[in-house]
């Protein structure tokens, strides 16, 4: 038989707020990651049916039936050509 051991919800919140504030302490600690320019977001979707609604979202292309890739000249944008639109 196997079992788990589980923090309590209490103490897990308790864990994740020390790790997020020692992580924020020193925010020169780790340089911003910088995906550089021009940008490429390729994603793989379970169905086809979000990436039929993206195919003719200006900059994004549909490579087949569940996968798209967005492209532009910067991270952000790449993101909001397909993000945005899906929602």
């Amino acid at each position: 038989m196997k079992t788990a051991r589980l923090l309590t919800p209490k103490r897990a919140r308790e864990l994740i707020e020390e790790g997020a504030k020692r992580a924020l302490s020193d925010l020169k600690a780790v340089a911003p990651y910088d995906p550089g320019k021009p940008c490429e977001i390729k994603v793989e979707y379970k169905s086809t049916s979000p990436p039929q609604k993206l195919r003719f979202q200006p900059g994004v292309e549909l490579v087949d039936d569940r996968r798209i890739v967005s492209r532009a000249d910067d991270w952000w944008s790449a993101w909001k050509q397909f993000f945005f639109a899906a929602g």
